[in-house]
């Protein structure tokens, strides 16, 4: 396994604890291939786990760490996202069908290593969040986005968030009105980029790009050296535009529990 890659998925695993700590039944279990955190609120989209494939992890350790974040999982009865990241996305397929595991799709992903300069003229205001009705603002604009309950969402990522160590939020508005967010977590000089987004009424005019160059820029000035993310077919364009690369395939699974 590529050493900054294997570094990307165990950072992931950290951002991704931070993020959601503040949520009531937050759980987190975090190796250094393998990370299983849990909002305990009942969508998939809030309950993530990981597991690194390659020779830094062995095979049947890998499959090892996917038999017990699923038994995990489904002792709390939750929905949950299941990432194979890396070599795993092809080595542990057959297995995470065996476990039961829904396939939905294979994305890649992605990283940013050059240095971009300043932020294109934008006719957007672009600012890091510092209070809590802007983190309310954020909350709204991902549950419109990503299709979630609000009161999932505002649990979810509560008000420490604000505090998180290495977390910044930002908030793009147009005359006043929020239109898209990006959430960032900073480890040394890795940057995480999570939680794009955009409203399907605000999309594509510009709003993503200027939240995400505003947010980087912030980062480099801090000291920051690489930037990852996961996208998606709708996404990707957008990123790629921006000078991100494809580094490595996720396969995404869905454990959904019994009615």
């Amino acid at each position: 396994m590529n050493k900054t890659v294997a570094t990307v998925w165990r950072v992931m695993g950290e951002a991704t604890a931070l993020y959601f700590r503040d949520a009531p039944a937050y759980e987190a279990w975090l190796t250094p291939t393998a990370w299983l955190v849990m909002s305990g609120e009942p969508s998939a989209g809030v309950n993530l786990g990981l597991v690194a494939g390659g020779e830094a992890s062995g095979g049947e350790t890998a499959r090892r760490a996917l038999g017990a974040i699923v038994d995990r999982i489904r002792a709390k009865k939750l929905p949950a996202l299941m990432l194979l990241a890396g070599k795993a996305a092809a080595e542990l397929g057959g297995h995470a069908a065996e476990l039961g595991l829904k396939p939905l799709s294979t994305v890649p992903l992605m990283t940013h290593l050059e240095d971009m300069g300043s932020p294109r003229p934008s006719a957007y205001k672009v600012e890091a969040i510092t209070t809590e009705a802007a983190l309310a603002d954020a909350h709204r604009l991902m549950a419109e986005a990503f299709g979630d309950p609000l009161d999932v969402v505002s649990r979810a990522a509560g008000p420490r968030v604000l505090d998180a160590p290495g977390t910044t939020i930002f908030l793009a508005s147009d005359d006043h009105r929020p239109v898209s967010t990006v959430t960032t977590v900073k480890a040394g000089p890795l940057v995480g980029i999570l939680n794009i987004a955009t409203p399907p009424e605000a999309q594509r005019r510009g709003a993503a790009a200027a939240v995400l160059e505003h947010a980087m820029a912030h980062h480099r000035d801090l000291g920051a050296r690489l930037f990852y993310l996961i996208a998606n077919d709708a996404s990707r364009p957008l990123y790629e535009r921006l000078g991100f690369e494809a580094t490595a395939d996720v396969g995404i699974y869905l454990e959904q529990p019994a009615a």
